[in-house]
This record gives C-alpha cells, sequence and structure tokens, in this order.
C-alpha cells in the first residue's frame, strides 16, 4: 500500500468520525427542557346528548388521557405534536354510522354523524364492517391550534389556553364508540416538587378521592 494511499485514508476517517460540539451543542440547548412522550389511548365512550356524540378535549389532565395526568403535574406547558385515530368495529346491532374527527378547537357544536363525516380528518365506521377504519393522521397545520404551547394544568383563564383542539365522535344515541389515539405529547418546564405535590392533591381533591381537611384554628381560653 502506497503511503499516500494510508494518509488519504487515514484522512477520510477523521473527517467521518469528527464532531461538530457547536451545533450539538445549541440543538441541546433548544431542546434540553423538553420531554416527548409516547401515547396509545384504547376509549369506548357512551354516545349521549341529543343528537349521539361525545367529545374529548386534546390535554393532558382529561380523564380520557389518565396516563398523562401526574406526568403533566411535573410540567407548566405542554403541545402534541403528533396525533392519529382510528374507530374499532361497531355492535352490529347499531344501525347508525359512528363518526370520529379532530377540531382544532374549544368550542365546537354537538354535531351528527353526518356532519362530522363531512371533515376531511374523519374516521368513519359502518355496521358490519368487522374491521377497524383506517388511520387518519392529523397535519401539522392544523394540530399546532391557536398557541405554540398550552398550559398543564386548569385555572381560571380561558380554555383555549388549556386544551389543543376538540377529538368528537357521533354515532346512535346510547351506542357505544370504540376508538383508538396513539401519538407523542412533548412537555415542557419543569415545575418544583412542592408544586408537583399540590397539583397531584387537587386533582385527587377533584376526583372525589381525598377530602380536603380545612386546619384547625386554635382559640385562647377566656
Amino acid at each position: 500500500m502506497s503511503p499516500h494511499f494510508r494518509f488519504s485514508s487515514f484522512f477520510h476517517r477523521r473527517r467521518q468520525n469528527r464532531q461538530r460540539p457547536v451545533k450539538n451543542g445549541r440543538r441541546t440547548n433548544q431542546r434540553g427542557d423538553i420531554s416527548p412522550v409516547a401515547f396509545h389511548i384504547l376509549a369506548s365512550p357512551t354516545l349521549s346528548g341529543v343528537t349521539g356524540n361525545t367529545t374529548v378535549s386534546v390535554t393532558p389532565q382529561n380523564s380520557t388521557f389518565a396516563g398523562l395526568n401526574e406526568i403533566a403535574d411535573q410540567f407548566d406547558l405542554f403541545r402534541v405534536s403528533r396525533l392519529r385515530y382510528r374507530i374499532h368495529p361497531m355492535d352490529p346491532t347499531d344501525t347508525v354510522n359512528q363518526c370520529l374527527a379532530y377540531f382544532p378547537d374549544v368550542d365546537i357544536q354537538t354535531q351528527t354523524s353526518a356532519q362530522v363525516s363531512e371533515s376531511p380528518l374523519a374516521a368513519v365506521q359502518t355496521p358490519f364492517c368487522g374491521v377497524p377504519s383506517r388511520w387518519m393522521t392529523v397535519p401539522r397545520s392544523q394540530l399546532k391550534g391557536m398557541l405554540d404551547w398550552y398550559k398543564c394544568t386548569a385555572d381560571a383563564g380561558a380554555a383555549e389556553f388549556e386544551s389543543q383542539g376538540s377529538i368528537q365522535a357521533a354515532g346512535g344515541l346510547s351506542d357505544v364508540c370504540r376508538f383508538e389515539l396513539e401519538g407523542v405529547i412533548l412537555f415542557k418546564n419543569p415545575v418544583s416538587s412542592s408544586l408537583m405535590m399540590e397539583r397531584a392533591i387537587n386533582r385527587a381533591v377533584s376526583s372525589g378521592t381525598v377530602v380536603r381537611i380545612p386546619p384547625t384554628t386554635q382559640t385562647t381560653p377566656k
């Protein structure tokens, strides 16, 4: 092997193994406080109301996203970066078609299955189909909603700051709609351990799991 070939091979390997600490460091600093969490949910709500529907707010504090509740207590902000869904086969005795669609808004009207099916993002299921509907992936341009980040914990503010849109299912009144959700949610800005504990207690009080006992006041005898 000629000396020139050995030198060229060595120089080529050095270039391949060379790292770029400045660029990688910049990327790490930009996303160092963001924690991505993948989720997968199978829900089976009973359709109610006047027309037979149910609406799920896209927020980690929703009961549908129960597996994300405790994680959300540890952060201030969230954002769903990927979301897709599908409907599972209906009960053969149900006669009304079932539809499921994402809407990038928190205040949407109740709709019939025919109205929901008009959405380009609607997953549709019909009686006697026997197989799940195709996966519907929400484009990032629509999934973003109105804000870049949303609050993990609801407060007295407006709902559009706390929910990244809504998912509405429609079908026959009192029918069960089985649908599947999966995606990735990003959490940002970790909170202190004391605030995290307070949020967990407040959620338990709201659900009725525990009862908050007010502090006793000591009185001085006369």
